[in-house]
């Protein structure tokens, strides 16, 4: 698996449809962990959510976002 998503989409603009390129990379918690320990952050918890539905809650398999809270070290 490589997390990585690559997708055509179509947005609706005025008076004409605008067809986009996207390219999404996933992240595992792990993984987010030490990118904020390279950038001199010590990461506090992580919780899963979607956007509009944020608790303070473990990540469940259904959910596609994750928040994080970070303290400069």
């Amino acid at each position: 698996m490589t997390m990585i998503e690559h997708y055509w989409d179509e947005l609706d603009v005025p008076g004409s449809k605008l067809q986009m390129e996207v390219k999404e990379r996933r992240y595992y918690p792990i993984e987010l962990k030490q990118m904020f320990a390279r950038a001199g952050m010590a990461v506090g918890q992580i919780w899963g959510g979607t956007a509009g539905n944020w608790k303070r809650q473990s990540i469940h398999l259904d959910e596609i976002e994750i928040m994080l809270s970070a303290r400069k070290e």
